[in-house]
């Protein structure tokens, strides 16, 4: 769940918190993921360290195959991302220690 790291100088300004630990979890808004995403915030809390949020975008494989649908998929998938964001602070709380990243699956 978390590696020891060093921030690169592209990321510098992007995480308020820099330092060694960098915990990386998956969410999806499921009951398992919020558990792991409280864990996660359990680990960095009281070390110097930040949290990224990702949430993958999968787009089923049938879908994939139909030009006409893609862009109704991403659509779909860019309002699941958005809604996702909206839910972290809430959980979270207002401390920035953490960033949310949409990532492709491929």
């Amino acid at each position: 769940m978390a590696t020891r790291t060093e921030i690169s100088p592209q990321d510098a300004g992007t995480l308020e918190a820099r330092s060694d630990y960098l915990a990386v979890v998956g969410f999806d808004g499921s009951e398992a993921s919020e558990r792991a995403l409280h864990s996660a915030e359990r680990f960095i809390r009281g070390r110097l360290g930040s949290l990224v949020v990702v949430f993958v975008a999968r787009a089923p494989g049938a879908a994939a195959m139909s030009p006409s649908a893609t862009s109704e998929i991403r659509s779909a998938l860019d309002a699941q991302a958005e809604q996702l964001a909206s839910v972290i602070p809430t959980l979270l709380g207002e401390e920035r220690r953490w960033r949310f990243e949409r990532r492709e699956a491929r």
